[in-house]
């Protein structure tokens, strides 16, 4: 194992797993599946514990594409299988965790915070010092919550590599292009804004994998999301829509959920599909 990574996962993971209570003559085959997912989890939450919540779950993200890549897409079991691939595995995840710097840009949420910006200029001043601060680092996240932002400044840019952003309930009016200008971007919430419209130009973020846009005035979409090879999840709940694009029907979504928009018309590929929430 990584000498920098105080327990090796197999090891781990038997010492969870109380061998006699597997030999009792009563225990069925589901229960003994449902006593080994228990015990995953177990064993999971100590690793977790040990490597640190945020490199873990990042670990885990890794693991879960790899073992999609390898299993045509499947979602993998938190099982003995779960806990021998991440053995196998164990070497290359953390090498690359531990390379690869994760930087949380986070805007103060306090109600002292949020009365000191109680207009727009103050909010931007305040995003502006944020970003400034952080190191600039291998990839980042981005969480701009609830504090009044109607526009993202420039400085966002010198996250080269930022693959997710959240700028859940501001007062955003326009989807703020300077997103689409961040080649590595993968996970955009803009759920809870008063936006009107999604450009064309989104079809420049190549590498967007979720679009949660929740609880907006959106009328339309644009046709041009379908260009976008990597996207699965959208998300535009109650917002104004009749109609989805009929290019949507190519769109291999795992999840799209267009509740709350009455009389809305989807094109009949998306009917078919257990994806769709309406």
């Amino acid at each position: 194992m990584d000498a920098n990574f105080p327990v090796d996962l197999g090891a781990l993971f038997f010492q969870h797993l109380p061998t006699h209570e597997l030999l009792q003559k009563r225990t069925t085959g589901k229960r003994i599946n449902a006593f080994i997912e228990r015990v995953a989890e177990n064993a999971l939450k100590e690793i977790a514990k040990k490597l640190g919540a945020e490199r873990y779950h990042h670990t885990q993200s890794v693991l879960v594409e790899s073992f999609k890549a390898k299993h045509s897409g499947k979602e993998p079991p938190k099982s003995v299988l779960y806990l021998k691939i991440m053995t196998q595995e164990a070497r290359q995840l953390l090498t690359f965790c531990k390379n690869t710097e994760v930087t949380k840009v986070i805007a103060d949420k306090t109600p002292q915070a949020a009365s000191k910006r109680s207009n727009d200029l103050e909010s931007a001043h305040h995003v502006r010092a944020k970003l400034n601060e952080a190191p600039t680092p291998s990839t980042a996240t981005v969480y701009f919550d609830n504090v009044q932002l109607s526009e993202l400044p420039p400085e966002v840019l010198k996250f080269e590599k930022l693959t997710f952003i959240s700028l859940f309930k501001n007062v955003f009016t326009e989807f703020p292009e300077i997103l689409l200008r961040l080649p590595k971007l993968q996970h955009i919430n803009l759920c809870k804004n008063q936006l009107k419209k999604i450009p064309a130009a989104i079809s420049q973020a190549t590498q967007l994998v979720s679009l949660k846009l929740n609880d907006n005035q959106l009328e339309e979409m644009p046709a041009e999301l379908a260009a976008i090879k990597t996207l699965k999840l959208l998300t535009v709940k109650n917002n104004k829509l009749k109609k989805l694009p009929e290019e949507y029907a190519a769109i291999d979504f795992e999840k799209l959920d267009a509740s709350g928009n009455p009389g809305l018309v989807v094109p009949n590929g998306i009917h078919a599909s257990h994806t769709l929430t309406l």
